[in-house]
């Protein structure tokens, strides 16, 4: 690892589209294009400054954090990734500074894990630092940046802030169609983020026409065991739920929960969001014994999960 660079902590080249509601992004570092992993390893002024021995051993130690960090982010084991990496996230801080591009990484992963823990104040904090910093960087039009904005606006939907939520999401969508184009499962991900939210906002003739071209697009893609396949018809489910066809709502969900159970692990919070879908449903349509199984079982996954 050279001089100040801890790039060689985040392998791979691909984008990992975590799958939340909705889903979130984050990329890594090692398939960033080669002038932000050449910014990475560059020294800051804190670091000419220093004992170059004392930074190369912290930010090892950092690397490690990270590495680990990111294991059990993939487990989902969000409470211990969130250690780790904020952790690593002050290691990187105080050694290569705030505005340095391996240092806002830390602050979007962070951000991200923010989100699906429900701490959203700690999420918008870490996700807008992060976005400054790939802006100045990097410019407007650069993936990370709208990466970022992705998970922003996920954010936004999650605390129910449409107004803000929409102009970034909407932002996304172009700009994932320009740069994957219309049948790659990252824009599929794009459209049916912009379709749960016009679900949200109650617009759910335009909500079913974003689901149902991402759902198309991971048919044809990723396949019909795929789990954000699954996610998709999940959403589907409540849009269906929404408009009162419940007939057709479970069909979808029951749908989802069959692919969730057979390709999820027992603990995965997106089959505790199918079970607490179907919930809903069952519920609406007088049918409480079934409905308290499911919330059952999704109360227990939620709460082991929050164990570790």
């Amino acid at each position: 690892m050279g001089r100040g660079s801890i790039s060689g902590a985040f392998l791979g080249k691909e984008t990992i589209m975590m799958s939340a509601l909705p889903y979130l992004v984050i990329a890594l570092v090692g398939g960033l294009p080669s002038n932000v992993s050449a910014l990475a390893g560059q020294p800051s002024p804190r670091q000419r400054n220093a004992s170059v021995d004392n930074e190369q051993t912290r930010l090892s130690e950092a690397e490690q954090m990270t590495r680990l960090g990111m294991v059990h982010l993939n487990k989902k084991e969000y409470a211990r990734a969130r250690q780790l990496l904020c952790k690593s996230l002050e290691t990187c801080t105080e050694v290569l500074g705030k505005d340095h591009l391996v240092t806002a990484w830390h602050m979007n992963v962070v951000g991200c894990l923010c989100v699906w823990m429900d701490d959203y104040s700690a999420a918008e904090r870490h996700l807008q630092q992060a976005l400054a910093v790939f802006k100045k960087a990097l410019g407007d039009e650069h993936p990370s940046v709208i990466d970022t904005l992705n998970n922003l606006g996920g954010l936004y939907v999650k605390v129910a802030d449409y107004d803000r939520a929409g102009p970034l999401l909407l932002q996304v969508m172009k700009s994932q169609k320009k740069r994957f184009g219309e049948e790659h499962p990252n824009y599929a991900a794009s459209v049916t983020n912009v379709g749960l939210l016009y679900l949200r906002t109650g617009k759910y003739e335009q909500s079913e026409a974003h689901l149902r071209e991402g759902l198309e697009i991971y048919r044809k893609r990723l396949g019909e065991k795929h789990v954000a396949y699954a996610h998709t018809l999940e959403q589907l489910g409540q849009l269906y739920t929404a408009k009162g066809d419940y007939s057709a709502a479970e069909s979808l969900v029951r749908q989802a929960l069959d692919i969730g159970e057979k390709v999820l692990t027992s603990d995965d919070p997106l089959l505790a969001q199918c079970l607490e879908s179907y919930a809903v449903l069952l519920r609406k349509t007088a049918r409480d014994a079934e409905a308290r199984t499911m919330e059952l079982r999704a109360r227990t996954i939620r709460e082991e999960r929050a164990k570790r």
